[in-house]
């Protein structure tokens, strides 16, 4: 038995990405509500709602990739700009608001 689902695993058929096509059709309603409602028991109701949810977000656009949002910033404007942060915070601790520090002892 170990032998047979090992070999399962290491001598799997495997078909290449290239050969197959995903393509997304809409929903077929009749048949869906069909094998949902009456075949497993499922609610009419909630079958019919959640069809409407499927073919609306199908109408939607594609959500945005994440490096959509961020630009790449060469690394020596970069690295300039971080250290010029990091002295004006350097220069700034301990100062309050009008540039006096705030913990020097008050006379």
């Amino acid at each position: 038995m170990y032998v047979q689902a090992r070999s399962l695993f290491l001598q799997s058929d495997v078909i290449s990405g290239n050969d197959i096509t995903l393509k997304w059709n809409p929903p077929n309603e009749n048949e869906l509500k069909e094998f949902l409602v009456e075949k497993m028991g499922f609610n009419a109701e909630r079958v019919t709602n959640g069809i409407k949810k499927l073919v609306e977000a199908q109408q939607k656009k594609a959500q945005k990739r994440l490096d959509s949002f961020f630009t790449a910033v060469p690394q020596d404007e970069a690295s300039k700009k971080r250290k010029l942060e990091l002295a004006n915070q350097k220069s700034n601790f301990g100062k309050n608001k009008k540039g006096n520090n705030k913990f020097a002892k008050k006379r």
